[in-house]
């Protein structure tokens, strides 16, 4: 379906928020969503936008057939916050304990605790702002472990982190958030929305502020799964050039981490990025093949 906005509202709805408004009257494949943009609102005060971000979320769960907290149909969110120059981003909002476990036993399991995992992990740096260090202590331990138990002597990156780590891992976040915080992990995902909401905009510039809400999709789910971005450059009296990244098992955030090597969308870039770090070419289509080449 279209969208109630468009390119022309960018001064509202922030560039990002009036394209990706855009391409869904284009008819392109963007997760159905929605925007916030409480102007010259208090910015610290949820109430003053709860109203219709509540609106929003039920227009939101219509769509896609999934329920801010069901455990049969969970919907899960993303939220991008622009505040001026601030820039707030978390994913896998909606999960909980109750929808982690249901969604292990009927569903797939690492790829729901892996999403409990990262959602803890972000709620914390991003909107409590806690000290992380303990976080990096425990998810470096587990990697060294898998590392040094190898046969093959090969090195794990997050995507590698079996289930059961996975689910150590939770726990061992939600202590270190409790620890710091003082309170438990928030099991509503609602209030793990508004609150998300709430510390993004009192960070920012009121008067610029604004947010962009989706509905998750999923790239962390198998191998199989993707994630990555895309784009068309052009200069006058050329033909636009499609360039992009992705990383199979994996989510956007995994793309600016440098953890692991993002490979290119076509075989020319993927050529121009190995040819610029000097691989050769065996080296870049055995461990860096484009999208193209899959």
């Amino acid at each position: 379906r279209g969208s109630k906005g468009n390119v022309g509202l960018g001064s509202v709805l922030g560039p990002a928020g009036a394209m990706l408004c855009e391409m869904a009257n284009l008819g392109l494949p963007v997760a159905p969503g929605f925007c916030v943009a409480p102007g010259g609102k208090e910015p610290a005060r949820p109430e003053a936008w709860r109203g219709e971000v509540k609106q929003a979320v039920a227009e939101l769960e219509d769509a896609t057939g999934q329920a801010l907290g069901c455990q049969t149909a969970p919907l899960l969110l993303s939220v991008f916050c622009n505040c001026g120059d601030q820039e707030t981003r978390l994913t896998n909002l909606g999960m909980n304990d109750a929808i982690v476990e249901y969604r292990a036993v009927s569903d797939n399991p690492r790829c729901a605790w892996d999403c409990y995992r990262r959602l803890i992990w972000n709620f914390s740096k991003c909107v409590k702002r806690l000290d992380m260090n303990p976080f990096e202590e425990a998810l470096a331990s587990v990697r060294d472990r898998l590392d040094s138990t190898c046969k093959l002597g090969r090195k794990h990156d997050d995507c590698d982190i079996p289930k059961k780590d996975l689910q150590d891992l939770v726990q061992a976040f939600k202590s270190l958030y409790a620890q710091q915080v003082g309170t438990d992990f928030p099991q509503d995902p609602h209030d793990q929305l508004s609150e998300a909401l709430a510390t993004a905009f009192a960070a920012g510039e009121q008067q610029n502020a604004h947010a962009i809400v989706q509905a998750m999709a999923l790239g962390n789910c198998d191998s199989a799964a993707v994630a990555g971005w895309a784009y068309a450059s052009s200069s006058e009296g050329h033909i636009a050039e499609l360039r992009g990244e992705w990383l199979s098992n994996a989510q956007c955030e995994d793309l600016a981490t440098g953890a692991r090597t993002p490979l290119r969308l076509t075989l020319d870039d993927s050529r121009d990025w190995a040819v610029a770090r000097g691989l050769p070419e065996s080296e870049r289509a055995s461990q860096f093949p484009s999208l193209e080449e899959e």
